[in-house]
């Protein structure tokens, strides 16, 4: 009887100590999870406050690039180079618009309305918000319409180049168009192109294109900077796939941005929407070709996101929706979400923040390199003359930027490479709520 008493009590501490192990191991288990959570969150606002620098660079590069070729078909027959700014910095009218054409007339009247304005009604330079098409038929740049920019690592970029050095870069023989062009620069000795045997290899060529190369280096031809891919189309597709950019798996769904670009009556100081506090134009002094006030098509709200829907914002939406304004593909539409359950908990899942930002016209940056007094302008000095520096100190051609002393160097930096050409921004604002398109308070972004 005592033996069976004895088993019993071993039993129940047995078992007392195993709940005591197991509830110390859900509760750790349980800190873990928070910790992971936690952990996630950090992860999810840097990666949210990494997308605001993304769109912010985005309508930096906008401002001037991307929308100034015309085309037929799919042939391009004219293109005006570089655009003006998001208000045209010229004549005050809504853009990007390009250059003017070789022989148009002088001032406004010769510079063309923009290639994008593609639907009715007519362009205006300086359209009130009536003037714009249906918010269906928007599409970007317009005032009142999104773009959204997923962010994946491409496996190799377009125009990819290498860290590698060429002291003397050459002029290529043959144009970008010729078929020569194309044959990769890395090619063996026998090859008789543009690339290294021509000036490395072959046979006696003068020994004095030799230098050509920067054999410490690991320079592979006359280019400067070195590209990465093997031949020129290559190296401007970047790594493809069945013909599509080809994305590092890991870093695919993991953060985006949406820019919203601002209708005139968005920022007018009448309160709707919830942060239109600021009057940033006036519509009673409305400009016109004539004169008058000036307009302000430079307001955005950029959407920094860190999470899986890719920056789709609507399940779907029928096809006169005025909503397709800011999201002319939905998310059903796109063929990437399994239905709109998943995509809805996707969703909750993400992590978002908003910016209000405005863009200028004015340049940032120090061009004259004027900074603290150090910069003479020189930058990365042409690399076919000599030239001195403040301590009387001259460099040559071969030159290595570690051949600059500290302050040359400051200099150097200072008058070339914090210049920005792409305008700046007079402010960032976040705003602490989501905001809404209407004053019902419908989200649109």
């Amino acid at each position: 009887m005592a033996h069976n008493s004895r088993s019993g009590a071993i039993l129940i501490m047995v078992i007392g100590l195993s709940m005591m192990l197991l509830t110390l191991a859900i509760a750790f288990l349980v800190r873990m999870r928070s910790d992971v959570d936690d952990v996630r969150l950090s992860e999810q606002q840097a990666q949210a406050r990494i997308m605001l620098h993304a769109g912010m660079m985005y309508l930096q590069e906008g401002s001037r690039l991307g929308w100034t070729s015309i085309k037929v078909g799919t042939t391009v027959t004219q293109d005006l180079g570089q655009a003006f700014g998001w208000t045209d910095i010229r004549d005050g009218s809504l853009g990007p618009k390009g250059a003017r054409p070789k022989g148009a007339n002088p001032g406004p009247a010769g510079i063309l309305a923009p290639t994008w304005w593609d639907c009715s009604p007519a362009y205006q330079p300086y359209p009130r918000d009536s003037d714009l098409p249906l918010a269906h038929l928007r599409h970007w740049p317009f005032p009142g319409s999104v773009m959204r920019g997923q962010m994946p690592v491409w496996k190799r970029t377009p125009y990819a180049i290498t860290r590698r050095f060429n002291a003397n870069p050459l002029v290529p023989p043959v144009a970008y168009s010729d078929p020569a062009f194309d044959t990769a620069w890395a090619a063996p000795s026998t090859q008789t192109n543009w690339s290294k045997s021509i000036f490395y290899d072959t046979p006696g060529f003068p020994l004095r294109f030799a230098s050509a190369y920067d054999t410490t280096q690991g320079a592979l031809g006359m280019l400067n900077p070195q590209p990465v891919a093997d031949t020129w189309n290559d190296y401007a597709r970047g790594q493809l796939s069945s013909g599509y950019p080809d994305y590092r798996p890991q870093s695919q769904a993991k953060a985006w941005f949406r820019v919203y670009r601002e209708l005139l009556a968005d920022h007018d100081n009448n309160g709707d929407p919830w942060y239109d506090r600021v009057a940033l134009y006036d519509p009673s002094n409305h400009p016109s070709a004539a004169g008058g006030g000036l307009a302000n098509w430079n307001v955005f709200i950029i959407t920094c996101g860190a999470g899986g829907t890719r920056g789709y914002r609507f399940w779907d939406l029928p096809a006169t929706d005025e909503r397709r304004a800011y999201e002319p593909v939905t998310a059903k539409e796109s063929g990437l979400f399994f239905d709109q359950s998943t995509f809805e908990a996707i969703a909750r899942a993400e992590y978002r923040m908003w910016f209000r930002v405005e863009w200028t016209g004015c340049e940032p940056g120090t061009p004259q390199g004027e900074i603290l007094g150090l910069g003479e302008n020189r930058g990365w000095q042409d690399q076919n003359r000599p030239y001195t520096d403040s301590n009387g100190n001259t460099t040559y051609p071969n030159s290595r930027w570690g051949d600059l002393s500290f302050t040359d160097k400051l200099g150097c930096m200072a008058s070339e490479l914090p210049a920005v050409q792409g305008g700046g921004f007079k402010w960032i604002q976040r705003l602490y709520q989501e905001p809404a398109y209407t004053a019902s308070g419908k989200s649109a972004w």
